[in-house]
């Protein structure tokens, strides 16, 4: 029913291993990168927004759905 583990040795094993090893590291690092930008965001106040005036997001989408048409 259930087969027995293969163990992998030599240059594979070292590889998987680093691999499965760095990837929770490098995913924290970005994170934690990704935080200090966060704190340094200016806080939007909603109420002196203008809503005639269009986001450069929504631009951008607007004119590419009308070029696909």
């Amino acid at each position: 029913m259930f087969k027995p583990t293969r163990v992998r040795k030599g240059a594979i094993a070292y590889l998987q291993s680093g691999i499965l090893v760095m990837l929770p590291i490098i995913t924290l690092f970005v994170a934690v990168w990704g935080y200090s930008f966060a704190t340094t965001v200016p806080k939007l106040d909603r109420a002196k927004l203008d809503e005639e005036v269009p986001c450069k997001v929504h631009l951008e989408s607007a004119t590419t759905v009308s070029v696909l048409n």
